[in-house]
């Protein structure tokens, strides 16, 4: 039985006059090293470190998703490349110290394997128990390992939908599953046949698999449900919920489709419900509140030429860094400033 743990609940008023609203403006453009043969686009989620560089996947224009995770400099520079041919889920990682990265592999049960900065395997980490599908994968910088997805189907019960929310040692031991109150809302959402979720229990969940999971400067880990307003639980590494922020979006009805979290401060992209954050027809609007009181600071429009995937966040100055496509095929690194 888990213990009754004090949540923080901060609520967020759901009207674009919470904050300021501004307009984000490109200011400049890097190119970088990385020029292919065909049109890729970007797999989502998208990260950055604390030095400033990107980490992305690419897919081919089959739809592949089968290759390397990327890691850029500031400068657009091309420097390493990990290999995620046998990661678990999608687009499962999370950033390490000084430029690794961690996935999750299926070898003789789910593991945590950790590559270095210049891209090799350096360990691996069997995680106990660990019966469920992956989403989101974040680091403790104190060790620990923070796990969400959905559960396991079984032969009487195929349908996975109900989320999995957990907390392991550095050794791969269970430290806390937790149960968050906005799951159960999410899973008898999904049972009435809200499409904002899924058709049925059978087409999953998309309140988890489309969230993020992002390490703050604090210490705890940022896990944000796509819901509308976002919701966005920040979790210590003894798997204690510290507080629960409520985001309103911008505009009413629109959803969380990405999450940067820099010096105490949250940025979250949103836009209409739509099956692809790529594709959707429509600018994006983002929003920046305060990590610790919830207060919005801002709202923000995109101007021309502002958009792409939404890379990473800075807040002195305040800058937004999206990575797109040009006609050549080269990836370039757009920064944007509020007007």
């Amino acid at each position: 039985m888990y213990r009754l743990v004090a949540i923080t609940l901060v609520c967020i008023a759901a009207s674009p006059t919470s904050g300021q609203s501004k307009t984000l403006l490109p200011a400049a453009r890097v190119p970088s090293t990385a020029v292919f043969d065909s049109f890729r686009s970007f797999a989502l989620p998208t990260a950055c470190d604390e030095k400033g560089r990107l980490y992305v996947k690419l897919l081919t224009p089959d739809g592949d998703n089968g290759g390397s995770l990327l890691r850029f400099s500031k400068t657009g520079v091309q420097e390493a490349a990990f290999d995620m041919s046998a990661a678990v889920g999608f687009n499962v990682f999370a950033v390490r110290p000084k430029g690794g990265v961690s996935t999750v592999q299926d070898e003789q049960g789910y593991s945590v394997v950790n590559f270095g900065p210049d891209g090799k395997r350096e360990s691996m980490v069997h995680l106990d128990g660990a019966h469920f599908f992956p989403s989101q994968l974040a680091l403790f910088p104190s060790g620990e390992v923070f796990l969400s997805g959905i559960q396991r189907g079984t032969r009487e019960s195929p349908g996975t939908y109900k989320a999995f929310t957990a907390v392991y040692d550095s050794r791969g031991h269970l430290v806390k599953q937790l149960s968050l109150d906005e799951d159960n809302e999410i899973e008898r959402a999904i049972e009435a046949g809200d499409a904002r979720y899924a058709g049925s229990p059978k087409q999953g969940n998309k309140g988890v698999t489309l969230g993020m999971a992002v390490s703050g400067d604090d210490g705890n880990v940022y896990l944000m449900r796509r819901t509308s307003p976002a919701s966005v639980y920040v979790i210590s590494s003894t798997g204690e919920v510290v507080r629960k922020l409520v985001i309103a979006p911008p505009f009413a009805g629109q959803m969380p489709g990405g999450m940067q979290v820099s010096q105490n401060k949250i940025a979250l992209m949103f836009r209409r419900d739509c099956t692809s954050s790529i594709t959707c027809e429509g600018a994006a609007s983002y929003t920046v509140v305060d990590a610790i009181t919830g207060e919005k600071l801002a709202d923000y429009s995109s101007g021309d030429g502002v958009g792409g995937a939404f890379a990473c966040y800075a807040s002195e100055p305040e800058r937004f860094f999206f990575l797109q496509m040009s006609e050549k095929h080269r990836i370039e690194i757009l920064e944007a400033r509020p007007k």
